[in-house]
């Protein structure tokens, strides 16, 4: 009777134990980013792999990204993507993201590395993350990606609006580009939402949106500058390539100038 109460306290006691590790091993993975915030990578590296060996995904994650970036003196590509690819195989998303960061993006990218480089992706795009709906988009960019994705345009858009969502002004800048970019130019309503969208970047602060404000609208119809009742937003290419020069925009100064210049007769 004795024995079957020791066993049955002891069972009690390691059900606790197991309640309680994956608290602890989150609290010691937590101080580990924090010792490495600190700039002790090498403790943070030490305590991380005792948490890898305990199969901790986050902690594993974190190892891999250590071991790539040689962040504790030691870098080791192949010892990194290891480590991230167990970690995504164990349900890590962002380990998932990290890896498609190292994926190749070329046209020539065989179609096997590019859908496995999707599939990789998309637990985080199914949850809204802006970061990995950028990322699947530069990897939809070559047309041949087709094969892998069903009207591969409507795609891209509409991963460049979930991660312009997020409000981030390169992402939004990159989704404008691609508005504009398909656009049809009978289409009043859907050029209007380009140049809106492009202003927002550009408001934002991105120089490039700043520089592409003023390409929009050097590259329009005259009807469609004529659509806005109170002229074109934020003023003519002019006034746009001039703020993008000013934000330090090196292609907004050259289009400034070259196109002054091509406005002014010889005797001016």
């Amino acid at each position: 009777m004795k024995r079957w109460m020791v066993i049955g306290v002891a069972a009690i006691a390691i059900a606790g134990l197991v309640t309680l590790a994956p608290k602890l091993m989150h609290m010691a993975n937590t101080t580990a980013l924090s010792h490495l915030a600190r700039g002790d990578a090498a403790g943070a590296a030490r305590t991380l792999a005792t948490l890898a060996r305990l199969g901790h995904a986050d902690a594993i994650n974190n190892l891999g990204v250590i071991r790539l970036r040689g962040l504790d003196g030691t870098r080791d590509r192949d010892e990194g993507v290891a480590l991230l690819e167990r970690a995504f195989d164990k349900g890590h998303a962002v380990a998932g993201y990290n890896l498609a960061r190292l994926a190749e993006n070329r046209r020539s990218t065989p179609m096997a590395e590019v859908a496995l480089t999707l599939a990789r992706l998309n637990p985080l795009v199914a949850q809204g993350d802006p970061h990995a709906a950028a990322l699947m988009a530069r990897h939809l960019y070559y047309n041949n990606r087709s094969e892998l994705v069903d009207r591969i345009e409507e795609r891209r858009l509409a991963l460049r609006a979930q991660s312009a969502a997020s409000g981030d002004p390169v992402y939004t800048y990159l989704y404008a580009r691609l508005l504009w970019d398909t656009a049809n130019p009978d289409d009043i309503e859907g050029m209007k939402t380009a140049v809106a969208t492009m202003r927002r970047a550009a408001d934002a602060g991105e120089p490039r949106a700043m520089l592409h404000m003023g390409d929009m609208h050097w590259q329009s119809r005259q009807s469609f500058k004529d659509s806005f009742p109170d002229g074109y937003p934020g003023g003519d290419r002019y006034d746009w390539w001039a703020r993008g020069a000013e934000a330090g925009e090196m292609a907004a100064t050259c289009r400034f100038a070259v196109n002054w210049f091509r406005d002014i007769s010889r005797r001016d």
